[in-house]
């Protein structure tokens, strides 16, 4: 996984993943369960993701190993040595498969190894391929966002980020949680270069762009802004930016605490004032309508 996506690539996988396997790998999926015990290796990285699949028909248990990956890499050794160490430790049957992000629709990315008394591979799901709709249809925001990565077809750029913003309205429920899908769709936008557009059509809707996008500020730029509230006695603007660090999505509670100073109870109570508010619904403006002054009585 790139290091510059870590984090929203962690927030969204275990939604996401599920989806992804049965829509576009057709693979069944039955209940996760983690995989408690670390394997006693040094490794040079953590998988991405990894569950035990279990089914009714215990013989169909299963582990599930899936790479976020957005640069073209050989990365069929490390596939190799995570399948042969999770098969030792486990003895069961191992399904992997690297989903490739980067702007490519053919992009240079090795899936199999054959030699004397070897022969093995993983699937390869280059998203750039997959068509927009088979994001479209999901119930699943985090899934629905993957939709600006993917194969837009004859539907021009700014056609398709409104319609993931539409759709992404109407599954988050609450203002809260919009906004939290906004600030990650902005970044995963980043991916194709669509960050700008992404802007403009969030500034076109009738929320305003401070409340949807809630800016993305380093620890400092926070910790700057709450002590200059402090300072003018404005509890206001750090509860703003607290606002903010809330509405990033990849700020812990405790890490808010440490970075603004204040209590964890004083936070989570503006955590819920935020998800108590309701997306306001797209409406229209309504067209102003003109009265025609009434006419004047010949002698009046």
């Amino acid at each position: 996984m790139a290091k510059p996506y870590d984090s929203i690539f962690k927030e969204i996988f275990e939604r996401v993943v599920p989806e992804l396997a049965v829509s576009l790998l057709h693979l069944p999926w039955g209940e996760t369960e983690e995989l408690k015990d670390k394997l006693q290796v040094t490794r040079e990285q953590e998988a991405d993701y990894l569950k035990k699949l279990v089914f009714k028909d215990s013989n169909q248990a299963c582990i599930f190993h899936a790479e976020f990956q957005v640069k073209e890499e050989d990365r069929r050794s490390w596939m190799l040595l995570e399948r042969a160490l999770l098969r030792n430790k486990y003895g069961l049957e191992v399904r992997q498969v690297v989903f490739f992000l980067g702007n490519k629709k053919k992009p240079w990315y090795p899936k199999s190894i054959k030699e004397l008394n070897l022969e093995t591979s993983f699937d390869v799901i280059v998203v750039k391929n997959v068509p927009v709709e088979i994001f479209l249809k999901s119930q699943i925001p985090e899934v629905v966002m993957l939709a600006i990565l993917s194969d837009f077809g004859e539907q021009e750029p700014a056609s398709v980020i409104e319609s993931v913003l539409q759709k992404l309205q109407e599954l988050s429920g609450n203002q809260y949680k919009f906004q939290q899908l906004v600030n990650q769709l902005e970044r995963l936008s980043n991916l194709r270069k669509l960050q700008p557009l992404t802007v403009k059509s969030l500034e076109a809707m009738p929320l305003t762009i401070e409340d949807v996008i809630g800016k993305i500020e380093n620890d400092r730029l926070y910790k700057q802004g709450l002590e200059q509230g402090r300072e003018e006695g404005q509890q206001e603007t750090a509860e703003k930016f607290i606002t903010g660090m809330l509405l990033d999505g990849t700020y812990s509670i405790e890490r808010i605490s440490v970075i603004s100073g204040e209590t964890v109870e004083s936070i989570l109570s503006i955590k819920r004032k935020l998800e108590q508010t309701t997306v306001p619904p797209v409406s229209t403006p309504k067209k102003k309508t003109t009265r025609k002054p009434p006419t004047k009585k010949n002698g009046k």
